[in-house]
């Protein structure tokens, strides 16, 4: 009884096992392809921020830039744009959902 517990108990772990080293070895495959297609796709995806950073209201566009390319914080921002932090947040959050919906195709995860 012992002997083939202890067989089918092992016999899960070689199959477990199994599935885990294939899904590895498929996801290095894939993380290489995705790096160089990283580096066929940037200038692509430079020239599409650029677009769609210029479809934007000024305010929001100059929000973006000064938090994630200067990397300036919500307090330096709203300070540089003269209006409160809140106002900073929500045209943070908003240009990023207009950004996540229209470069969508540079996101190989979907």
């Amino acid at each position: 009884s012992n002997y083939c517990k202890n067989y089918y108990r092992h016999r899960k772990v070689v199959v477990e096992s199994e599935k885990e080293l294939f899904y590895i070895e498929k996801n290095q495959y894939d993380s290489c392809f995705l790096k160089m297609s990283d580096h066929l796709d940037a200038p692509k995806f430079k020239v599409t921020l650029e677009k769609v950073l210029n479809e934007l209201s000024p305010a929001k566009k100059e929000a973006f830039i000064l938090k994630y390319q200067e990397e300036k914080t919500i307090a330096e921002i709203a300070f540089i744009q003269g209006c409160p932090e809140g106002s900073v947040k929500s045209r943070l959050h908003y240009t990023l959902k207009v950004l996540e919906e229209k470069l969508k195709l540079f996101n190989p995860v979907m």
